[in-house]
């Protein structure tokens, strides 16, 4: 394969790696399952990179068949319903703020990873940036259910969220500032 190729697949491999790496995190992997599946999906990915049309989506999709595929294959292997701490481990540059999440964004996560599969992927996808159609058709969904699942889990993080008092949705919607602890 020619460098200019080989130089664009490493490109996209840099700026894409830390997301791909959040998206199978949001999935419930934990850190060494997560890495092994990114790894796992750039060899794959590098061994189609010219015919690969949509680099961001493929990986994504072939990242959670792999996912999939590992639980399957060890029964012993539980989804992770807990954020992990990566506080000390370095995936490169511009990985380090994905992995040091916030309190705000460990309880996004966890409760993204609180839900069940096909709403996980779905809205674990739409945070990465994906639309409706884009994710219906990676998964082979209808885009109205899509629409649906996308809706309803904004709704209902909204709602934890506030509960757990991360925010007000009174601030949202022009009331007195709140947060966290009050102010």
């Amino acid at each position: 394969m020619s460098d200019v190729p080989k130089a664009d697949f490493e490109r996209f491999v840099h700026a894409d790696g830390p997301y791909l790496f959040g998206y199978v995190v949001k999935l419930g992997l934990r850190f060494q399952e997560a890495q092994d599946v990114v790894s796992e999906t750039h060899c794959r990915q590098w061994q189609k990179w010219p015919t690969v049309a949509t680099p961001k989506a493929w990986c994504r999709t072939t990242a959670s068949h792999l996912a999939v595929d590992m639980y399957r294959a060890d029964a012993r292997l539980v989804l992770c319903w807990e954020v992990p701490e990566y506080s000390s481990v370095s995936l490169g540059p511009g990985a380090d703020d994905l992995v040091m999440l916030k309190e705000e964004q460990q309880a996004v996560v966890a409760w993204v990873r609180a839900l069940p599969w096909k709403q996980r992927e779905q809205f674990a996808l739409h945070l990465d940036g994906f639309g409706n159609e884009e994710i219906a058709e990676l998964l082979d969904a209808n885009v109205a259910t899509v629409a649906s699942n996308v809706r309803h889990a904004r709704r209902s993080l909204m709602k934890t969220l506030e509960r757990d008092g991360y925010f007000n949705t009174n601030t949202l919607r022009g009331g007195e500032p709140g947060g966290r602890d009050g102010s």
